[in-house]
């Protein structure tokens, strides 16, 4: 191990320290971009400190594609307890941020309660935000797996334009979630975001974002998909269309990033060199957006410009 990565370790550990005894209910919150390095930090500060890591993930939510979703694997998930982490079949329904919240404070009070320290650890952003800044007063709202999906776009600028100007035309999943909350509800999302928000608790946070450059995540994901091949990432994907036979399209995993182009792969529809590619652009461009989020949306407390380990 490196000086630097002791330093760091060494650093933010003595800073979680002296912050949990400063406070009554502390959480660590561990934030990035993919391949950034969050849960090897989070499992070297759990140890560490005796702690406990929660999963902020949605896709490492569901039970399937361990490799693919990059869950942490059986020997880190024995050195310190983790939660959430394939807790739901894949044939549920798709948790929403405010339903993941509620399970995360479910958790987090439980660690509390055996005196040890909760590490909320993830790269979906609006999972943390409802964590941190709690939930605008909009009435649950389920996903609607029949919804025509026709000139989505269009129609949100219809109904909130002001939404429209902020999410991109491709962003399909949250151009579909407006459109359901306004047909639902009568009012357009953007207006139910700008409601006071509900908290979550008593917590006190202490938030950690990961954010290398673009480049050097970019690097970091080719190298991760080597390994994840070298560790049977086709035979994954392979076992997982056998298994998953029935409404695989409407199956929360079926988002998960790169599966769809190992599926293609997998049927003859593209060259292995194409796959590459593909699965690093779209990883990359995964990456791109989490990171822009990261920046704007979260405040930190500590902010770190380069991935941890350092290397692979």
């Amino acid at each position: 191990m490196s000086d630097t990565r002791l330093d760091i370790r060494s650093d933010l550990s003595c800073k979680i320290h002296l912050f949990c005894t400063q406070v009554v209910h502390p959480v660590v919150v561990i934030a990035g971009p993919t391949a950034s390095g969050k849960s090897a930090l989070a499992l070297h500060l759990a140890e560490t400190l005796q702690g406990v890591i929660i999963n902020a993930d949605s896709q490492q939510l569901y039970q399937g594609l361990d490799l693919l979703t990059a869950k942490p694997s059986l020997e880190d998930r024995a050195i310190c307890p983790h939660q959430l982490y394939g807790t739901f079949p894949n044939t549920a329904p798709g948790l929403n941020a405010a339903s993941w919240r509620e399970y995360a404070c479910q958790q987090i009070d439980q660690v509390h309660g055996m005196g040890q320290v909760p590490f909320v650890v993830g790269g979906t952003g609006f999972y943390l935000q409802a964590l941190i800044q709690g939930l605008s007063a909009m009435p649950f709202i389920p996903r609607d797996p029949s919804f025509d999906d026709k000139d989505m776009y269009q129609r949100l600028c219809l109904v909130d334009p002001e939404l429209g100007q902020r999410l991109h035309p491709r962003d399909r999943q949250r151009i579909q979630r407006a459109l359901e909350v306004f047909t639902t509800t009568g009012r357009p999302l953007s207006f139910w975001q700008k409601q006071p928000r509900q908290s979550c608790g008593p917590y006190q946070f202490f938030t950690i974002a990961i954010l290398p450059s673009l480049d050097v995540l970019t690097k970091r994901i080719g190298k991760r998909f080597d390994i994840l091949l070298q560790q049977g990432l086709l035979q994954e994907v392979s076992q997982y269309q056998e298994e998953s036979k029935e409404s695989l399209s409407l199956a929360p995993l079926s988002q998960a990033i790169g599966l769809k182009i190992l599926q293609r792969f997998q049927k003859g529809e593209l060259s292995w060199s194409q796959t590459q590619e593909l699965f690093i652009q779209q990883t990359r461009q995964y990456a791109k957006r989490q990171r822009t989020w990261f920046k704007g949306q979260l405040k930190s407390d500590e902010i770190l410009k380069f991935p941890y380990p350092l290397e692979f």
